[in-house]
């Protein structure tokens, strides 16, 4: 279990996430919390938030559904599924520049919402049991 916190005095906000991972590794929860630090002025009715996740080239992606879950597939043949509470789910493009060298197209799993409604958003990845023989 894992927490981190972090505050924009200039957004009067303040971003809370705790991880909570299984004890195989198969299941990782997170929940973000977004609370105001300042009383609310007229421009927090329109503050939205953007939490991303990037991945890696060799990871495929769908969304089965509007909503989601977003399946993953690893080049090994592992299927993890990403779902979200609290805020629209999305895939978005991105480039992978971690290696230093070219980068790479990937994608990235995107919820989005409105800061403030609702103040907490709950996102989890889990791995699939296989189904091979």
């Amino acid at each position: 279990k894992g927490q981190s916190a972090k505050h924009s005095a200039a957004l009067g906000l303040r971003h809370h996430r705790e991880l909570l991972l299984s004890s195989d590794g198969h299941d990782l929860r997170g929940e973000d919390r977004l609370t105001r630090t300042e009383p609310m002025d007229n421009a927090w009715p329109e503050a939205a938030f953007a939490i991303r996740f990037h991945l890696h080239p060799d990871v495929s992606c769908k969304i089965l559904r509007d909503g989601g879950p977003v399946i993953l597939a690893l080049q090994n043949g592992a299927e993890w599924h990403f779902t979200a509470r609290g805020g629209n789910l999305s895939l978005e493009d991105s480039v992978f520049l971690a290696t230093g060298g070219t980068s790479r197209k990937c994608r990235q799993i995107v919820i989005r919402g409105a800061a403030g409604r609702p103040d907490i958003v709950n996102w989890a990845f889990r791995k699939q049991a296989s189904t091979a023989s």
